[in-house]
């Protein structure tokens, strides 16, 4: 038998049984207890800071059973685990399925994309579990299509919000025809319900299956407690039974919070149950956005923004509003290669839902925060909202240059009161000492000479307004973005400074960034985008 670093085989694990005297394994049973604390798992830290739950032997062999079951486990199955052993998704929904069940573990030491393709194809693997940017990172990675997926069965999608796109790339491409969701938390062991290898693709997709053998779960009002048995309304989901942990750990005052009297486990999560019983989850209570009055689910414009082409990865959080309370806030990881702008997912979302659910800010982020068991933190993305606003808000139209359109903006600037929004600088000396903090410049025509090296430029992230056609030596050297201006010093001059006055200015600055070498030649065509964008700030 292969010997793996820090792992016994087989052999090794049955000598190790023989070396004891079967009187000391008697006197360990008559001290056993099921129900004693045999694992500690720590909260994934989702909403904050971690508690230790405290889980028993019957909580975590019961649970890692019936989830073996729903997937039809036996000792043909091999499952590849490349989510992390200290937390619930590999000790339990992996290893206590496989044990309970005679099957195989095929582990990966740290999670990579293309060790997990690798795995599936050479070790014939059935199953895997993941959390949905796990399954995201495979199927977007280039050499994706050279692996043989064929092996593949079932395995399970959960640990945060599945997205259904993601769910269905997921079983065409990956033949995971039999693929389950398990809904559930780090206190329940963690699991609740489930969905079964036999269920229809429809239930796979938009649900998260039926309580498990021996586990109560219903629904609640949220502010009463009173329960809800009406199909399609909106309720806490809470469960009882052989799943519910035994507490956290050194913490009685936390543990009354969750667990009532008569042992319901409070999840915080809102769902609801269809015709055939079969829980659908579509929001965090805590993550429910208020916006002056109106209770918005990320879940349900999360979905949508889905659809939408070029978007990789999507999370819809509330970020704090002085006039609304709460305003939402789009964070989307595109696709390789796409061109997608804040402007296409507002306009594409302004007409298909309602208007008070359309994200008012969308930002364009290479990551979300994780975990260390790789879920979201989604209690940050509010205050890393915030962050972003502040920088568009701390952001200014910088002028480099002495001719005309200099001039004149300067004159309109201090006419306007709005000299703090607009740096002018005379000349190319004073340029590096604000290189950190600026944004665009507009670099009018008859400035002679460049400001600064377009190497600079671009590794600084800059935008150039040009008031003319830039030159082809121009063109050719630079990876700034240029966008130029008809002639017409003042017209500019007052265009530009009342726009940026009162309108979000940074939004076309980043729609430009997004495009490199994109050269917008008329006039008309900035006046459109300026007049588009102060429509969508005056119907928001």
């Amino acid at each position: 038998q292969d010997k793996h670093r820090g792992m016994y085989n087989t052999n090794e694990l049955l000598l190790l049984g023989q070396n004891q005297d079967d009187v000391i394994l008697k006197e360990i049973k008559k001290e056993f207890d099921n129900n004693d604390v045999v694992n500690m798992q720590y909260t994934s830290g989702t909403e904050g800071f971690p508690k230790g739950v405290m889980l028993t032997s019957r909580n975590i062999l019961n649970d890692g059973y019936y989830i073996g079951e729903n997937m039809n486990f036996s000792e043909e199955d091999r499952l590849c685990i490349q989510v992390p052993l200290f937390h619930c998704f590999g000790s339990v929904l992996g290893v206590m399925a496989v044990i309970t069940h005679g099957s195989t573990i095929v582990m990966l030491e740290e999670f990579d994309p293309l060790l997990a393709l690798s795995a599936i194809q050479k070790e014939k693997c059935t199953a895997i579990h993941g959390v949905p940017t796990m399954f995201i990172a495979k199927l977007t990675h280039p050499m994706f299509d050279m692996f043989d997926m064929s092996s593949l069965r079932t395995g399970i999608m959960a640990g945060s919000t599945c997205p259904v796109e993601t769910m269905k790339e997921v079983i065409d491409k990956m033949n995971m025809t039999e693929i389950t969701s398990v809904y559930g938390l780090t206190e329940a062991s963690p699991g609740m319900t489930q969905t079964n290898a036999a269920d229809t693709f429809e239930k796979k997709v938009n649900t998260v299956g039926t309580p498990f053998p021996n586990v109560e779960v219903k629904l609640i009002d949220p502010d009463t407690g009173e329960d809800i048995t009406e199909v399609g309304k909106k309720g806490e989901i809470v469960c009882r039974g052989f799943n519910v942990m035994k507490g956290y750990y050194k913490n009685p005052e936390k543990t009354k919070e969750v667990i009532e009297d008569d042992g319901f486990l409070h999840s915080g999560d809102l769902a609801t149950i269809d015709e055939d019983g079969y829980y659908s989850i579509v929001g965090r209570i805590k993550d429910m956005i208020i916006r002056g009055g109106e209770n918005i689910y990320p879940r349900e414009i999360e979905e949508f923004i889905y659809t939408i082409d070029g978007v990789q990865d999507v999370q819809v959080a509330g970020i704090p509003d002085e006039k609304y309370g709460e305003i939402v806030g789009a964070f989307i990881i595109k696709e390789e290669g796409s061109d997608l702008t804040e402007e296409d997912v507002r306009d594409y979302a302004i007409s298909k839902i309602a208007r008070y659910k359309v994200p008012k800010h969308v930002f364009f982020v290479d990551e979300f925060p994780l975990t260390t068991s790789g879920k979201i933190q989604k209690y940050k993305l509010g205050d890393i909202g915030l962050e972003l606003l502040k920088k568009r808000e701390n952001s200014c139209l910088v002028l480099v240059g002495d001719g005309e359109l200099f001039d004149a903006l300067k004159e309109k600037a201090n006419h306007m009161g709005i000299a703090d929004k607009v740096k002018l600088l005379g000349s190319r000396q004073d340029v590096p000492q604000i290189l950190q903090t600026m944004d665009v410049f507009l670099l009018p025509s008859e400035f002679e000479g460049l400001p600064l090296s377009l190497l600079e430029a671009q590794a600084a992230g800059l935008v150039c307004y040009a008031s003319d056609v830039i030159t082809d030596e121009v063109k050719v050297t630079s990876e700034v973005n240029y966008l130029p201006l008809e002639s017409g010093a003042k017209k500019w001059a007052d265009t530009i400074l009342e726009k940026t006055n009162n309108v979000d200015r940074i939004q076309l600055y980043e729609e430009v960034k997004q495009s490199r070498f994109d050269i917008i030649g008329a006039t008309r065509d900035l006046e459109q985008k300026f007049l588009k964008m102060e429509q969508r700030e005056n119907e928001s």
